[in-house]
């Protein structure tokens, strides 16, 4: 088990409100006052000389465009600034919590703070000589992948992929098909974008014919969510990300049966009992399976219930490969609400030889996944898998 602690180095408490701040802006007093309250709260390690001045009022586009370094969040954060003295602090305290057992870092806002400011931290906790691997992470909230790479690329460190969130959400909930559910992420990123003054937006495709997905995915080793503290606490203010605990434990699931990237659980809904048993499962897989793949292929089906209304996305398979190209696992995930679904084939990638693999269900029962992808019994009897709505079927490789 990892410890990771969540370090908040950009920003410090609110001692007044944005309009306080704003209104001293113009009165030398109040003004003074104001940085004398400051420095009375957060002393005596810091006082008011150790942050950001001229004070911002950093909102609207400013959260995202280039002000978004050094100004106060709603003009009321206490922006620190990058200095020695800082720095220095910050630093003891990362020591302190490695002192304690912590082995993972997640460091907040990264968006807010210069690439040259955060690389002193990381610097420090990748020094030669430390006795212990410390795992790194930012959260960067935008789906703006130029924003992620600028972390991500010079510090080799992995970011909060709300890329791919965008996606997946998008994904389950579109009608239409899945050249549909491309165009519900595509129109999701841009909107966000668009109200945030972004300029480059990264979204997945979908190939209409064969429901192949190309999510936008921001590196291998991406942290990854259903839901975060942001989006539960804000729903809906974050690109749209609006799904309560039911229906993100699909979103969780496909997040969960693929091989890679980290996939951090909101705790809330580790333990709902109207998440709690799938999302169980879909661990036990990945503990499974996931350990030996190195490729996951996902597709999305959809489905039309009465052959004259627009298709809507139905099910999910990921199936996940090791080295040598044979399956170690394949998850069958219902996105519907009120279908159950019945499998008696699985589509796979048509450019790899395939062999017959036997795949144990969750129950202990024993199903022969042939060379075309049809479902049969040891004797080759097809076989019909049915799926409950929001709930999935898990298959692990077990030998013939």
């Amino acid at each position: 088990m990892m410890i990771i602690a969540d370090v908040v180095f950009g920003h410090m408490l609110v001692v007044a409100s944005g309009s306080e701040w704003e209104r001293a802006q113009s009165k030398p007093r109040e003004l003074q006052a104001l940085k004398q309250r400051l420095s009375q709260a957060v002393g005596p390690t810091f006082d008011a000389d150790d942050f950001q001045w001229p004070w911002f009022k950093m909102e609207g586009r400013h959260w995202d465009n280039d002000n978004r370094y050094e100004g106060w969040g709603n003009g009321e954060w206490s922006e620190l600034r990058h200095c020695p003295k800082v720095v220095e602090v910050h630093k003891q305290h990362l020591q302190t919590l490695l002192d304690a057992g912590v082995r993972g870092i997640r460091f907040d806002a990264v968006k807010h703070m210069r690439p040259a400011h955060l690389a002193e931290y990381v610097g420090f906790l990748r020094q030669p000589g430390r006795a212990q691997h410390v795992y790194i992470y930012g959260e960067v909230l935008s789906v703006d992948e130029s924003m992620h790479r600028e972390y991500m690329d010079p510090l080799s460190m992995p970011t909060t992929d709300f890329c791919l969130t965008v996606f997946i959400n998008a994904a389950v909930k579109a009608e239409g098909g899945a050249a549909a559910a491309a165009a519900g992420a595509r129109a999701a990123a841009v909107a966000a974008a668009a109200s945030e003054g972004l300029d480059v937006v990264r979204s997945g495709a979908v190939t209409a014919a064969t429901g192949q997905q190309s999510a936008p995915v921001l590196s291998v080793d991406s942290v990854r969510f259903a839901r975060n503290h942001d989006t539960v606490k804000n729903p809906g203010s974050f690109y749209g990300l609006d799904s309560g605990c039911a229906r993100a434990r699909v979103v969780w699931a496909w997040l969960l049966s693929v091989h890679d990237g980290t996939v951090l659980m909101y705790p809330d809904d580790l333990m709902h009992p109207s998440a709690a048993d799938l999302l169980k499962r879909a661990l036990r897989f990945r503990a499974q399976s996931g350990i030996c793949a190195e490729a996951s292929e996902v597709c999305l089906r959809s489905i039309s219930q009465d052959g004259s209304s627009a298709p809507r996305p139905a099910l999910v398979t990921v199936t996940l490969r090791n080295h040598e190209g044979r399956i170690e696992g394949v998850c069958l995930l219902n996105v519907t609400q009120d279908a159950e679904l019945v499998v008696g084939s699985l589509p796979l990638r048509s450019s790899a030889p395939e062999e017959a693999t036997a795949l144990l269900a969750e129950g202990g029962s024993l199903v022969v996944l042939q060379a075309d992808g049809k479902i049969t019994d040891q004797e080759g009897v097809p076989q019909r898998l049915r799926v409950q709505p929001w709930d999935a079927v898990f298959l692990v490789e077990a030998p013939l």
